[in-house]
Order: C-alpha cells, then structure tokens, then sequence
C-alpha cells in the first residue's frame, strides 16, 4: 500500500507543475508576455518552482523591459539545475 502511495504521490506532484503553468506556457509561445508574467508568478506563488518556469518569467520580464526581474528570475532558474536544454 505504501508503495502505491508514494507512486500517487510522485505522479501528482509531478502533473501539479505542468497543470498550473499550462496557460502561462501557451500564452508564451504567443508572446504574450504581459498576460504570461502574473500566471507564472501566482504558479511560482503555488508551489511550482522548476528551473524552466523561473526561465520562462524571466524571459517574459525581458521582453517587456524589466531586465532587472529578469536577471533575477534568470538567476534563480539557475539556482534550481536546469536541464541540459534549457
């Protein structure tokens, strides 16, 4: 039983990520940029805090101008050991 728990868990927590940036993620391969920053930062807010994520808000950030935020969420996806694709 115990084992099945932590496959549920493992799987939940690992689909909890992808559900919650879903939206941001599709705003951002349209460039919407200004729409993407609030969602990935009420995402960031809840939990999620993968390398691509604080990636993708700091790429947002930069398109906007706010190269500060960026650099700063660039540093941060650096922090979490992004994969090699990033």
């Amino acid at each position: 039983m115990k084992f099945f728990l932590a496959i549920y868990l493992s799987t939940s927590l690992l689909t909890f990520g992808q559900s919650t940036t879903k939206v941001p993620d599709s705003l951002f391969a349209n460039q919407q940029w200004n729409v993407a920053i609030p969602l990935y930062e009420k995402a960031i807010k809840s939990g999620v805090t993968n390398a691509l994520t604080w990636n993708r808000l700091g790429f947002c950030y930069h398109n906007v101008g706010q190269v500060d935020l960026a650099i700063k969420d660039y540093l941060i996806s650096l922090n979490n050991k992004p994969s090699a694709f990033l």
